[in-house]
């Protein structure tokens, strides 16, 4: 006799659960990837979410940034290169900061990933982030607070 667990359909991919969830919206392993690491870092993320006229892999609402997973065969062509740079521009005058990260990035350098979205948001909007280097009106660099 079969348990119901034996029944459940098992999914490898977790990609392929989000894809389950939202019919017709390609995500792949490296958008699944930085969602989790999002979640992980408490970050309200709303995956795949609508924008004026696009779709955007990750809307930072809490924060009005977007944040695109490109694969470097795809995004580094210049015709894709410009097409990016456009929309981009098109967010950014809604108000919303656009952060690109490479797929390849999510999977081998989390830390790297990370930061690059800190320092984004923090240009962006101004803030200082702990650690980081500030230079005092006499031109003798100091830890900023």
């Amino acid at each position: 006799m079969a348990t119901s667990a034996a029944l459940t359909p098992v999914h490898a991919d977790p990609a392929s659960l989000w894809a389950d969830a939202t019919p017709g919206v390609p995500v792949n392993r490296g958008e699944w990837r930085l969602f989790r690491m999002l979640e992980e870092w408490g970050v309200r993320v709303v995956p795949q979410a609508p924008l004026g006229r696009y779709t955007v892999d990750f809307l930072l609402p809490d924060q009005a940034a977007v944040i695109e997973v490109d694969g470097v065969p795809y995004h580094s062509l210049p015709d894709q290169v410009r097409r990016d740079r456009f929309r981009d521009a098109e967010l950014q005058a809604m108000g919303f900061v656009t952060i690109h990260v490479w797929s390849n990035d999510v999977y081998r350098c989390e830390g790297k990933v990370r930061r690059h979205i800190l320092r984004r948001l923090a240009r962006a909007r101004g803030w200082t982030l702990p650690g980081r280097r500030t230079e005092r009106r006499s031109g003798t660099p100091t830890r900023a607070r």
